[in-house]
């Protein structure tokens, strides 16, 4: 996951942040096959709306939590 990790550490925007997910999701599925892809997606999307509120706290204003933040994340 260290690309992941990387992308996401240099993302500045949503789409940086929904780029970063996507790319690690197929990285997963073409490595581990669509089941692991499936099961690390919660986990991805969770960690690409974290660094999303990081770059936008107020964003917490309209979504209550990084839960609900990762509606954006697609």
């Amino acid at each position: 996951m260290f690309s992941f990790e990387k992308e996401l550490d240099t993302a500045e925007t949503l789409a940086d942040c929904c780029n970063a997910y996507q790319n690690e999701f197929i990285r997963i599925q073409n490595i581990q096959g669509w089941a692991a892809a499936v099961t690390a997606k919660y986990n991805l999307r969770y960690e690409a709306a974290l660094r999303y509120v990081g770059l936008r706290p107020e964003v917490l204003q309209e979504y209550n939590s990084v839960e609900d933040v990762m509606q954006l994340i697609y």
